[in-house]
């Protein structure tokens, strides 16, 4: 028996990555990382098809555009070099941790894979109160400001003032009129603000407007389930969380850190003080 005309392949197909981890996005499909690896592949029989396991993720082979759930590689394609693969977040993704694979195939040769991982990050913006827009009562109105509404239950009254400092800057300031709740303390629930957001800060400038004692603060983290009522909680209105606190007995304001829980008592993590001085220009 002769044997001629005899041809050895030595198909074989490389995957740069095992694992993508840092693909993420901010909601709404903005300021993304996509991820990347590599096809290299030698005398292979036929295409590579690439696909994606999972609705969260979506390749391509251009990394602004085309992308799909699954992609087809031409073998010839593959001999004149390797391809890039990109790999993002689908951009309707909501915030969240995500997972998926995409395998990579061939006729006669073993299916790769690669692990992904991905992030969808919370949206980073930006809002105020200035109260400019808001019609000047000097009394208490119910809203007390744009915006601006009474706790669950409670009776506090405020309203937007009229307001000069000492160096005869006129502005328009909510003022806090009476807080006849229990601990004598109102709650205003401050709408613009997202009861979603996970990191965040908060500033706000207050007036000294008497010589008396006042607190006034912001309620961080606050939990929407578990809200003061006339039976439990520090106030009436008031959510458990964690409320910083700027403390003034006319001559030091103190900066507080407390706890709010069911309980009728604010448990306090952190006090400092600072002397207050008016300052000039």
């Amino acid at each position: 028996m002769t044997v001629d005309d005899i041809t050895l392949y030595r198909s074989g197909m490389t995957v740069s990555q095992t694992d993508l981890e840092e693909i993420s996005q901010t909601n709404g499909g903005t300021n993304r990382v996509v991820g990347s690896f590599d096809i290299g592949g030698d005398d292979l029989l036929d295409d590579v098809q690439v696909e994606l396991e999972g609705e969260a993720f979506e390749i391509s082979v251009d990394s602004l555009d085309g992308y799909t759930q699954t992609l087809t590689i031409d073998r010839a394609t593959l001999a004149d070099g390797t391809v890039r693969i990109y790999v993002r977040l689908k951009p309707e993704m909501k915030i969240g941790d995500y997972e998926g694979v995409v395998s990579v195939a061939t006729r006669y040769l073993d299916t790769r894979k690669v692990n992904l991982k991905g992030t969808v990050n919370p949206a980073t913006y930006t809002t105020y109160y200035d109260f400019e827009e808001d019609a000047v009562t000097n009394g208490p109105t119910n809203p007390p400001a744009s915006g601006v509404t009474r706790g669950t239950g409670n009776l506090c009254t405020a309203g937007v003032a009229d307001y000069t400092d000492a160096d005869v800057r006129k502005s328009q300031m909510l003022r806090i009129y009476g807080a006849p709740g229990i601990n004598s303390t109102g709650v205003l629930n401050l709408d613009k603000f997202t009861r979603k957001s996970t990191d965040y800060s908060v500033t706000w400038r207050q007036a000294v407007t008497s010589a008396g004692s006042y607190k006034n603060g912001v309620l961080m983290r606050g939990d929407t389930l578990t809200v003061g009522s006339n039976s439990s909680g520090y106030t009436q209105g008031m959510m458990a969380g964690y409320y910083l606190n700027v403390y003034n007995d006319g001559a030091t304001t103190q900066f507080r850190i407390y706890k709010s829980t069911a309980s009728r008592s604010l448990n306090m993590f952190n006090s400092s003080s600072v002397a207050l001085f008016r300052s000039g220009r």
